[in-house]
């Protein structure tokens, strides 16, 4: 249940960063000492992790900027890109 909270409400951990390493995004969680390698969509998904976008409102600002894309088809990508930033300890 915490996950689905994480998923609607998505805030980003404070203590975790984001870096561009040549073509691939970058976030390295320092409490854990790992890294986590994400394409672009997933990058941009992080940005929108202030607890003020839903996964509905992060769609639609990415369909927004994609010439052709329809939110609701970006949607699902969203959902387990986000779900994955919570299994991975990344939200607060």
């Amino acid at each position: 249940m915490e996950t689905r909270v994480a998923i609607e409400n998505p805030v980003a951990r404070d203590d975790v960063v984001l870096r561009r390493v040549g073509s691939e995004w970058v976030l390295f969680d320092a409490r854990a000492d790992r890294a986590h390698v994400f394409n672009l969509t997933a990058a941009v998904v992080w940005t929108y992790c202030d607890g003020m976008h839903g996964a509905e409102a992060i769609a639609e600002a990415i369909a927004h900027d994609v010439p052709g894309a329809e939110a609701s088809a970006i949607r699902t990508d969203v959902e387990q890109v986000l779900r994955r930033f919570a299994d991975e300890g990344l939200l607060q």
